[in-house]
């Protein structure tokens, strides 16, 4: 018979503390999107930007690729937080952008 993969993983996770799972959950969902995807199903979500950080020019160029928006709306949104970066996009691309926005520091939650 062959390996029990359900068992394994539900071994795995029993051993892990809350914030290690949160931590590794947020780090495969950037990774392997496609997995959150398989897990959850396509799932409409919207995309909130919590806190631009310290590199805020960096986050509004990041979030004007992530959503098109000009400059100043880009700026309106970093400032004037928290704010919707983007609404009822499916949960793929949501990590995507996550994860773009999360490299120049900005601290960002999917809802």
């Amino acid at each position: 018979m062959g390996r029990n993969y359900y068992a394994e993983a539900i071994e795995i996770l029993g051993n892990i503390k809350d914030g290690e799972f949160k931590e590794m959950f947020y780090k495969l969902a950037a990774e392997k999107p496609g997995v959150i995807v398989r897990l959850f199903g396509k799932k409409l979500v919207n995309v909130v930007l919590m806190d631009a950080g310290k590199a805020k020019i960096c986050v509004i160029k990041m979030i004007r690729e992530v959503t098109n928006l000009g400059l100043k709306e880009a700026k309106d949104l970093s400032e004037n937080t928290p704010s919707k970066i983007l609404e009822l996009v499916d949960s793929e691309n949501a990590f995507l952008a996550k994860k773009k926005l999360e490299e120049q520091g900005a601290l960002v939650v999917i809802e």
